[in-house]
């Protein structure tokens, strides 16, 4: 919905028939970063599970969750925006208030991994309807 809005936005600045074409090179160059932009989130989104931490990042958005630190992780189809590709994610829950919504590809190895690393972890990967 985002990208319809600025592809909206871009076209106002289309020239109307006149041979101005700053206002069409500024649309171009709105659009170009944002489908750049779109892309790099994209095929720019992985989970890392290392020793102590799980990386993830989205494109620009990198962030480290401590796997000590998770309590929970849960199936959810929450709409937040979060760094997961796909409505069928997981709620990873850590700290006191911390949670973060991803979409891993292998999702069975990946809780299996962070389960090995922090037995504390509860698991509900009830699928819900």
């Amino acid at each position: 919905m985002g990208i319809r809005i600025i592809y909206g936005i871009c076209i106002i600045f289309l020239p109307d028939g006149s041979k101005e074409t700053r206002e069409f090179i500024v649309a171009v160059l709105i659009m170009g970063a944002t489908s750049i932009f779109m892309l790099w989130m994209w095929f720019g989104t992985y989970y890392e599970i290392g020793e102590e931490i799980l990386r993830i990042v989205a494109g620009p958005i990198r962030s480290k969750v401590e796997i000590s630190q998770i309590k929970s992780i849960k199936r959810t189809r929450n709409p937040l925006s979060s760094p997961a590709l796909s409505m069928d994610r997981f709620e990873i829950t850590y700290g006191k208030w911390g949670f973060v919504l991803i979409s891993p590809e292998n999702e069975e190895n990946f809780c299996k991994i962070l389960v090995e690393k922090n037995p504390r972890i509860h698991l509900n990967l009830n699928r819900r309807k």
